[in-house]
């Protein structure tokens, strides 16, 4: 990790990652709740409550993406306040959440039908 993290190339790609990553994320669940809910909604973090509250995603599943959600939003608004070794280390925790995500979407759609 201390290699990763003195590597100034490599950290700046994971905050781009790391936003990219959510808004899509973002973005992916509001067309879900547009097309499926007729909810249009700006802010992320109260994109992803939407998708728990219509039982789209589990509570679990939300609880982990919330603080991803600010993280990126520390990084958009601050880049110099974020601590590059907790940008690592959640970042590494977040990757089975990321999973998470993908197989709950998944199986919604599978149920509901395309969106």
């Amino acid at each position: 990790m201390a290699d990763y993290i003195r590597d100034s190339l490599k950290i700046k790609a994971m905050k781009y990652t790391l936003i990219v990553l959510v808004e899509a994320i973002c973005n992916l669940c509001r067309h879900i709740l547009a097309k499926k809910a007729l909810i249009a909604v700006e802010e992320y973090a109260e994109t992803i409550i939407r998708m728990q509250e219509k039982g789209f995603l589990s509570e679990e599943v939300v609880n982990q993406l919330v603080p991803l959600i600010k993280l990126r939003h520390q990084l958009i608004h601050g880049y110099w306040k974020t601590d590059d070794q907790r940008l690592f280390l959640e970042t590494k925790k977040s990757l089975n959440i990321i999973d998470r995500f993908i197989s709950e979407v998944n199986r919604f759609v599978d149920e509901s039908g395309p969106i």
